[in-house]
């Protein structure tokens, strides 16, 4: 029985189609996994998250970057006039 020329190309097309749909659900699973491992990590990530918040942590980390910037403001302002007298260390 002889086959025709266009059906021989039309079960090759097919066969690339399903070997691209194959990649690309084994792509979508492997990045199915990932996401659910990330949320599955986001639990623990709460937790901390609250118990920072119930320790007053993100109040303190402010605090402490107003006080790193206003030294980084006074050590500028002693190398610029450094002969004030007014912004000398005691």
């Amino acid at each position: 029985m002889d086959q025709d020329p266009a059906q021989g190309e039309s079960k090759a097309d097919l066969k690339r189609s399903l070997e691209r749909n194959r990649r690309d659900t084994v792509g979508c699973e492997s990045d199915l996994a990932d996401v659910e491992a990330k949320l599955a990590t986001l639990p623990a990530l709460e937790e901390t998250l609250r118990r920072f918040k119930d320790a007053g942590l993100e109040e303190r980390l402010a605090d402490k970057d107003a006080l790193i910037r206003e030294e980084a403001i006074l050590t500028t302002a002693r190398v610029l006039a450094p002969g004030s007298g007014v912004l000398q260390r005691k």
